[in-house]
Formats: C-alpha cells, sequence, structure tokens
C-alpha cells in the first residue's frame, strides 16, 4: 500500500462512523455494543473511573501491535485500556482529557498511554484524521527490548508497563507537530500492516524502534528527558535481555556477579524496581516461552515443561494456570480455534 492509498483508506468511513452517521449516535460505549462487542472489565472499577477497552476488541489474538484509525463523530467516555497505546494526530488536531488534564493535540503531535491511564477524547470532526497504535504488552519482547536498550526515556516507560502494572497515570506527550520523520515511521508501519508482504513484521518492529528513537531525540532538545532514576531502568533492559537469553540455567549471584553488584543488593534492586522478585521473574520467562512454544508447535505439553525447565510437570502445570488462568491444554485449544476463526 502507498500513501495515497493510506490517505484514502484513512477518509473512508468505518464501521463504527457509519454507524454514527446513521442514527445519530454519539457514544462509542453504545455503538460497541449494538455491534455486539461489549466493552471488557471490572463493572466496580466501571463505576467509579470509567470503562475499561480490552485490546481483544480491536486486535486479533495473534497480533501484539495494531494500527488503526481513530473513530470520528464519536464522544469517548472515561475509559483505560489494558494495552499500551500511541494515539497520532495525522491530520487536523483533536483534545484529549488524559487524568484530568487537557491536552489539546495539534497536528503531528503524539501521545503514549500506559495501561490503567484514565482518559476521554471529545468528538473528532470529520478533518481530523487520528492514528492509534495498540500495543500488547508482550509485544516487547526480548528482541525488541534490546533494540530500546539506549533509550532511556521509552524503555524506563515500557519496563513500568510491563512489570509495574499498579503504576498508573503515566503518559507522555511529544509535540511533534512538523516532524516528518515521525509521520514517515507511523504511515510506512501501518501501509505495511494494512497490506502486509514478506517481513511485514520485521519493517513494523523497525520503523517502531526507529519512532522511539526519534521521540527520544525530540524529548531531549525539548528537555523532556526522564529523571535521574532512567539510569537504573536502562541497565534493567540490558539484565532483562540477559535473563531473557539465559532463564534454563541462571541464578540470581550469577546474574548479580554478571552486571558487577553486590547480590544482597541486586536483589533489592531488582525487587525495588520490578515490583517482583528475581525468582518471580525466571517463572515469568519460563511460562512465558511455554505459552510461545504452545502457540507455534505441536510438541507435547510435558516435552515443553521440560523445554522451559520444570522437571516437575505437575508444579509446570499449577504455575501456567495461576499465570494465565487455564491449563497448558485449555490455552492451546482456544489459541488454534480462534486461529481458525480467523482464517
Amino acid at each position: 500500500m502507498f500513501v495515497a492509498e493510506l490517505e484514502e483508506y484513512l477518509k473512508t468511513y468505518n464501521e463504527i462512523e457509519t454507524i454514527a452517521i446513521q442514527t445519530g449516535m454519539s457514544n462509542l460505549k453504545d455503538i460497541l455494543h449494538l455491534m455486539n462487542r461489549p466493552l471488557a472489565g471490572n463493572s466496580k472499577y466501571a463505576e467509579e473511573t470509567g470503562d475499561i477497552l480490552s485490546a481483544d476488541l480491536f486486535m486479533k489474538n495473534t497480533e501484539k501491535i495494531t494500527f488503526m484509525k481513530h473513530a470520528r463523530f464519536i464522544e469517548v467516555v472515561p475509559h483505560k485500556h489494558d494495552f499500551l497505546e500511541v494515539s497520532y494526530a495525522y491530520r487536523g488536531g483533536f483534545t484529549q482529557v488524559i487524568n484530568e488534564q487537557v491536552v489539546k493535540m495539534e497536528e503531528g503531535d503524539l501521545t503514549i498511554l500506559d495501561t490503567d491511564v484514565v482518559h476521554t477524547i471529545n468528538k473528532v470532526s470529520e478533518e481530523s484524521i487520528i492514528i492509534n497504535i495498540l500495543i500488547r504488552k508482550d509485544y516487547f519482547n526480548q528482541s525488541i527490548l534490546a533494540r530500546l536498550t539506549e533509550n532511556d526515556l521509552i524503555s524506563e516507560f515500557v519496563i513500568d508497563a510491563i512489570y509495574k502494572p499498579t503504576m498508573n497515570g503515566r503518559y507522555l506527550y511529544f509535540p511533534s507537530r512538523g516532524n516528518e520523520k515521525i509521520q514517515h515511521y507511523i504511515t510506512t508501519s501501518m501501509c505495511e500492516f494494512l497490506d502486509p508482504d514478506v517481513a511485514t513484521i520485521e519493517v513494523i518492529n523497525c520503523n517502531v524502534i526507529l519512532l522511539f528513537t526519534e521521540l527520544l531525540r525530540l524529548s531531549k532538545k525539548s528537555n523532556l528527558q526522564a529523571n535521574d532514576v532512567t539510569k537504573g531502568k536502562s541497565s534493567l533492559v540490558e539484565i532483562l535481555n540477559y535473563m531473557e537469553e539465559h532463564y534454563l540455567t541462571i541464578t540470581l549471584s550469577e546474574v548479580a556477579e554478571h552486571f558487577h553488584f553486590h547480590p544482597n543488593y541486586f536483589s533489592r534492586f531488582f525487587k525495588e524496581n520490578l515490583g517482583k522478585t528475581f525468582s518471580d521473574m525466571v517463572q515469568e520467562l519460563r511460562l512465558r516461552q511455554a505459552k510461545l512454544l504452545l502457540e507455534n508447535t505441536t510438541f507435547q505439553i510435558n516435552h515443553i515443561a521440560d523445554e522451559v525447565g520444570y522437571t516437575n510437570f505437575n508444579h509446570f502445570y499449577k504455575k501456567f494456570k495461576e499465570h494465565f488462568h487455564v491449563t497448558p491444554a485449555e490455552y492451546r485449544k482456544q489459541f488454534i480455534e480462534q486461529g481458525d476463526k480467523e482464517a
């Protein structure tokens, strides 16, 4: 897809916009209900602070990153997400209210919102186009995190988003109007996403890293850089990369020695910055790899348990269910069924 085709796509009414025009409805929640796509989330939370928009409303089960146009003509009531969201004012401007702060976006401006950030988006006129990038937390695997090692601003934000879900209310705002590189990286990624070809995922990943790099440079020029704690967060990216590469055999003492920490200090540093113990993190890495193997191989489940470092199958079974709320067999079955529906 070429940029001219993307322009035409962005101008064309999508399903939500069409319903809004035809029915006069302007509340996203009501329109999604009409489309039989109810909001997911905790009703008690919704009563207090707004609704929860789930990634599954907008993304295929197999997708970790999605590019989409924000629907015009609608009011988006106070809500939060279970994914990270990048909002880019591609054409014209719009207004967000983030944690009760009014953020007026001009053409070319960009925000990155963590999960659990309560925000609203005022009705967008037909002349304005917003591109949203929805990113699941597990998009940031070893490969992506490794490329963010020197990007202290974004790496700090991402690490907190992934490993400290209780830290809410965080967002980054970039007055990036007039920055042609940012527009290029976003439009190139969206063209690839809408018209996939060989190595599309890698093209998108490269452009996302270039986008984050340009945002970092912009923040440095604008004196928006993060605080001194960022240095520790940058080190954490390297530590997490190392742990992902060696999760089968690593010990706390070995990792502490590799990064020149005293083991006792490293244990405290790890817990303070990630909100979990070293052993909990190792277990999480093993379970993530097990999930990946369930999705992409036909290995027997006991073989997968062994592959990711569990010598006791029953222990693996128990921990997997605690972490993902389904058994390994149920997860594989659900994943296959979802893929069949999307095929």
